[in-house]
Parts: C-alpha cells; sequence; structure tokens
C-alpha cells in the first residue's frame, strides 16, 4: 500500500533556507524575513465542504480565490494569518472541479483542485 509523504500532503517548500550569522558567530539561525508557507486542503473530493490549513513562519495578509471554469465565485480576504484553519461551504457550487487559490502578501503560494459530486 503507499503512503504519501507528509511533505507531499503539506505541500512544504523545497527551497533551502537561508540561514544567517547569530551575533555571536557562532550559532546559526533561520532568516524569517522572507515567508514560508506550508497548505493542505482536505477533502478534496466533496459535496458540501472543504477546510483549509495554512500554517507560517510569520504574519501574513491572504486572499482566498474560489473558481469555477475560469469564473471568481468567493473571494475571502484575511489579515495576518500565521497558523489557522479555514473552512468553506460549497454548496452552492455547482458540480465539477473547482480550484481554491491562495495568495499570501499578493503573491500565489497555493493553488488546489477539489471535485465537487
Amino acid at each position: 500500500m503507499f503512503f504519501p509523504s507528509i511533505a507531499s500532503l503539506l505541500r512544504i517548500s523545497t527551497q533551502p533556507l537561508r540561514m544567517t550569522p547569530h551575533v555571536t558567530g557562532n550559532i546559526l539561525k533561520m532568516d524569517t524575513t522572507e515567508g514560508r508557507h506550508a497548505f493542505s486542503l482536505y477533502p478534496r473530493s466533496v459535496i458540501d465542504k472543504t477546510e483549509l490549513s495554512v500554517v507560517s513562519n510569520k504574519l501574513n495578509d491572504m486572499t482566498i480565490q474560489i473558481t469555477v471554469d475560469g469564473m471568481i465565485w468567493q473571494k475571502h480576504e484575511y489579515k495576518a494569518v500565521k497558523n489557522a484553519l479555514f473552512s468553506y461551504d460549497l454548496t452552492h457550487l455547482p458540480k465539477g472541479r473547482i480550484v481554491l487559490e491562495a495568495f499570501m502578501d499578493g503573491k500565489s503560494a497555493f493553488k488546489g483542485r477539489i471535485n465537487k459530486r
């Protein structure tokens, strides 16, 4: 039986972390000036609801766009998001392929596809 890795489920960035010298010069610390984000969208085969989990290393403004066939059906804006769980009601959307895209500080950071039955 195949089980996907945690990194693939959360879509964690595989870019190397930047390290900067600490004041003493002996200890290295992570560069937190650049935002790192992890997203999880579950379930992806839905009838009515889905949840988006967001984990970040710093506060960001986030915009969520939910589109069907290239048309924006929902748009949600959030301020100062760091670690959060969001629930979305999709009952009024048509059946088929739905795309949920997350923008962090105006840049696309995640795009998840949902199949509505």
